[in-house]
């Protein structure tokens, strides 16, 4: 009698976490097929040189002050050049482009450039990664690749010397960086889990 109630209990446990982790899986489906938007991030980059890439070193060798010196004037430069990116100055020279070759283009603010863009260091590097968000996946690819070439042209003219190199164009993206149905899904499951285990774990403390 004993063994029987218990595995009832059994039964009756599992049920009520089985259906806590449909439910929190179906919202999961639900949100991330038909709620949530899906966006692409297409990257380029570009590496920033702490000297023009034509220069050469009157020395034989450079000091290690003038090493130190150049490194730090570099950083400086690469945290000047993110900040210059995401600016109206360039922004708007990018809108500008686009609208000229695209026509779906037209509806694009510079709001929406710069909610859409994005510039990241990598670490312990001088390499800047130009981040584009967009529904479309090509469009994304081709606002990174705008901005790097605006940006690349202008840095240029404001130098006056070649301290930038585009190393990496940005290519059309195959998946979505949001939503995230696998993660989504995984995560359901698991809240569905935690949540029938308490719901459980309370309904069986409770008198009777």
């Amino acid at each position: 009698m004993k063994n029987k109630n218990l595995l009832n209990t059994f039964a009756k446990n599992s049920l009520i976490i089985l259906w806590c982790i449909i439910i929190c899986t179906s919202f999961s489906w639900y949100f991330t097929y038909h709620v949530a938007k899906t966006n692409y991030e297409a990257i380029s980059e570009i590496m920033v040189l702490n000297k023009p890439a034509d220069s050469a070193l009157k020395d034989d060798q450079p000091q290690e002050t003038e090493l130190i010196l150049e490194l730090l004037a570099s950083l400086a430069i690469v945290n000047d050049f993110q900040t210059i990116i995401l600016s109206d100055v360039i922004l708007d020279k990018v809108k500008e482009q686009l609208v000229s070759k695209y026509s779906w283009a037209s509806k694009i603010s510079l709001a929406d450039l710069r909610k859409n863009i994005d510039v990241n260091i990598k670490n312990d590097t001088r390499i800047l990664k130009i981040s584009a968000f967009d529904t479309n996946p090509q469009h994304a690819a081709i606002m990174s690749n705008t901005v790097k070439a605006i940006f690349t042209t202008f840095a240029q003219k404001l130098t006056l010397q070649k301290l930038i190199i585009p190393i990496k164009n940005a290519e059309i993206p195959n998946t979505p960086s949001f939503p995230y149905p696998k993660r989504f899904i995984s995560l359901s499951i698991i809240i569905g889990f935690l949540t029938g285990l308490i719901l459980t774990m309370y309904i069986s403390r409770r008198p009777t």
